[in-house]
């Protein structure tokens, strides 16, 4: 695992900067799919890194967040 300092940490996370502007200004997608998106496109750049655990928690919590508004949406039309 790669421990990145607070430089590299920064540099990787502007690489990811442009795709992630082009997915949050994208309003064909659903706000769920946009943050979703955008966290998929950071989380590629520190996996096999100290930080990849947090990458992946903040991934996993969004589509989490996502699934259970889907099921509340689907409740609702039920209703």
């Amino acid at each position: 695992m790669i421990n990145l300092s607070f430089h590299e940490y920064q540099k990787r996370l502007n690489a990811s900067r442009d795709i992630r502007i082009q997915i949050f200004n994208n309003k064909k997608l659903k706000p769920d799919t946009r943050r979703i998106k955008i966290i998929e496109a950071e989380l590629c750049n520190f996996l096999g890194t100290n930080h990849q655990e947090g990458k992946i928690k903040n991934y996993l919590r969004e589509l989490m967040i996502c699934i259970e508004n889907k099921c509340d949406a689907l409740e609702n039309k039920n209703d």
